[in-house]
């Protein structure tokens, strides 16, 4: 097996807990083929109880970079400055509450010889990872991603592998408060035509109930209006695709979290 220098980008705050961080980090490290570079961001002060996992963990695993930003910025804004430091142009995002199945980059990071940006399948699990309860299955090649990209994220965030120069190119991620990656991904897009995913699970992602209720509220809303502008502007949606998108997007954001937790298993996840 060819080893490949890659960086780890990963970011957390304050509300997520070290017991999910710690198994995550440790999903990283027991990668068949292990990164050389693992930037954690702390956005914002946190608990004692992060501090003590994340010195724990750097001093188990010494590549782990922590980079501290005084104040909470938002994920899009601390991926950014993370982005700044990692040393290697092969970057793969993690989130700190998620685990990675061990052939994760074995698989994933020698594509990027050949692709810009490569994606893959995520499973979904409540409490127990053993508990599946559905998986995200994203469009495989470039035209059928950009299709699919006008009305969803095109790319399961937590699975992405890509090269840190063509995301910078790109405009890197920007502060647009829960829809970061797929504002990211939408300026991708209009970048290059070498994206794709894989059609495999690489990541177990931890959602439920909590995860779902973020997904509403006049911030939501918002961000997504101005995404959905800046798809018109670019010639990704026209106009009429665009006011179909609104009005659907508003209905769905306006039900109540049980009708749309049934929404999300039975239709927008397999």
């Amino acid at each position: 097996m060819e080893n490949i220098d890659y960086s780890v980008l990963m970011s957390v705050y304050i509300k997520e807990s070290h017991v999910f961080l710690k198994r995550s980090i440790e999903s990283v490290m027991a990668q068949e083929m292990p990164p050389t570079d693992f930037v954690i961001v702390c956005d914002g002060p946190l608990s004692k109880e992060m501090e003590d996992c994340l010195l724990q963990m750097k001093k188990q695993y010494p590549i782990i970079n922590i980079l501290r930003l005084p104040n909470n910025m938002g994920l899009g804004m601390a991926l950014s400055e993370g982005l700044k430091i990692v040393s290697n142009n092969y970057v793969m995002r993690m989130d700190s509450d998620d685990v990675c199945l061990p052939d994760r980059a074995t698989v994933q990071i020698p594509m990027l010889k050949n692709y810009d940006l490569v994606g893959g399948i995520i499973s979904e699990f409540e409490n127990d990872e053993k508990n599946l309860i559905g998986y995200r299955v994203v469009p495989e090649f470039f035209k059928d991603i950009k299709r699919y990209s006008k009305k969803r994220s095109p790319f399961n965030h937590p699975s992405v592998a890509f090269k840190k120069d063509v995301i910078l190119s790109a405009g890197g991620y920007q502060d647009l408060l829960y829809v970061e990656d797929y504002y990211l991904w939408v300026r991708v897009l209009l970048t290059t035509n070498k994206v794709y995913n894989i059609q495999k699970v690489l990541v177990n992602m931890r959602s439920g109930a909590a995860m779902r209720s973020r997904r509403g509220g006049k911030i939501y809303k918002k961000s997504l209006n101005k995404l959905r502008k800046c798809m018109l502007d670019n010639h990704l949606i026209n106009i009429i695709e665009y006011y179909l998108l609104l009005v659907s997007q508003n209905i769905f954001l306006s039900l109540p979290l049980r009708y749309k937790s049934s929404l999300y298993k039975k239709v927008l996840r397999k």
